[in-house]
């Protein structure tokens, strides 16, 4: 039975896998970490514990993990006390599983991005886009299924409009004052709608711009904390809404360890 982790900037998602090859999991669930570690790890076992059945036991436990070496020493002192169990940390690769890794120098490219692109690898051999909407937008290609051609970062929609709230006098103010209704999925009408489309169709345009220069059919797949947000702007593109997109890709990487 593995336990695998995705520790993300915002929260931690988690999931029981029986530890075959199929990305079905038991159980799964997430605790919000945001300016709060110590009580989201604290909470966490705790979660974990109450989805197994009793006599289940874990025996291997897989993170992904972006936040840094000291939440990465944290977890493996969490996993140790907890579970008596050691880490598998996941590391962007050359290749693996048939994925190539696009970036000139893979420790570049975030760990989380590289086991979402195996999460949605099938065996198609079709191109598809990743756009993973959290904290900060990542959005990756991959041609026939198999070569990573790159991507792009930017900053999350939250992140957007408190930027813009920090950089301004009123706006803040006229957002609030708002009723929040929506002329149109394209234009707001008010200060508050305004604010709300900005950011995301400065997502959805950068989305459209690059998949619209693809020249071939690309599966458009789309997770993260935003991905229900994001996901009717971009309907033309029949998208594919995979919350567990990075456990789904620990779950393959755990099957072959």
């Amino acid at each position: 039975m593995n336990l695998l982790l995705d520790v993300g900037n915002t929260r931690i998602k988690w999931a029981i896998h029986l530890g075959s090859s199929t990305e079905v999991f038991i159980s799964s669930g997430d605790v919000v970490h945001a300016g709060r570690i110590a009580a989201a790890l604290t909470e966490l076992p705790a979660a974990i514990r109450a989805s197994l059945d009793s006599g289940t036991k874990i025996s291997r436990v897989f993170v992904v993990n972006v936040m840094g070496s000291e939440l990465r020493s944290l977890f493996t002192d969490l996993c140790m006390r907890e579970f008596h169990l050691e880490v598998s940390f996941a590391e962007s690769e050359l290749e693996c599983l048939g994925l190539t890794n696009g970036y000139a120098d893979v420790s570049q490219l975030g760990a989380d991005r590289w086991v979402g692109m195996l999460g949605a690898m099938d065996e198609g051999l079709v191109s598809f886009c990743v756009v993973d909407a959290g904290t900060a937008v990542t959005i990756d290609f991959v041609v026939s299924g198999t070569s990573h051609t790159g991507g792009l970062i930017l900053p999350g929609l939250a992140l957007m409009r408190n930027a813009l709230f920090a950089a301004t006098g009123d706006i803040e103010g006229f957002s609030m004052r708002g009723n929040g209704k929506q002329a149109d999925d394209l234009l707001g009408r008010s200060t508050d709608s305004a604010v709300h489309l900005g950011p995301v169709q400065a997502v959805v345009g950068t989305v459209e711009r690059t998949l619209n220069r693809q020249k071939q059919p690309v599966r458009l797949i789309v997770t993260g904390g935003d991905a229900k947000v994001l996901l009717p702007h971009l309907a033309g593109y029949s998208p594919e809404d995979r919350p567990l997109l990075v456990l789904e890709g620990l779950a393959k990487l755990a099957a072959i360890a």
